[in-house]
């Protein structure tokens, strides 16, 4: 149906690449976690999220840290591997700060700019590897 590929013909990375612009699916998740850490850092989350998103530089004995200088965000320590890998409350703080200071500075009325930037820094990133 899309691209003249039967219904249960392959897809390739290259298709998926060239012809529907999609990213693979851990980068989809990264893409989703960030966009979800992107509204918290706004202020238009749920209270419940937004209560995750601890800045460095307001907790006390941090404020002379490196990362209290560029504004980035507590990230808890996990006592399991599997809570380090999965929990919004360590994923999106860390994978937050791992994006580029542009997408940061962006102001909060050109969040749609925002969006269209980090899925084509995502599906670079992800695209140069294979």
């Amino acid at each position: 149906m899309i691209g003249d590929v039967p219904k249960f013909g392959h897809i390739s990375h290259i298709f998926m690449r060239d012809t529907l612009h999609w990213l693979p699916v851990r980068q989809r998740i990264l893409y989703r976690l960030s966009s979800i850490a992107c509204r918290c850092v706004l202020g238009i989350a749920p209270t419940y999220l937004m209560d995750l998103f601890i800045l460095t530089s307001a907790c006390s004995g941090r404020q002379s840290l490196c990362s209290a200088a560029r504004d980035d965000f507590v990230v808890p320590h996990a006592r399991t591997a599997i809570k380090q890998y999965r929990a919004f409350s360590i994923v999106g703080p860390s994978d937050w700060s791992d994006l580029p200071s542009e997408l940061h500075s962006l102001p909060q009325d050109l969040s749609s700019f925002f969006y269209k930037l980090l899925k084509t820094f995502i599906f670079t990133r992800a695209w140069e590897r294979l």
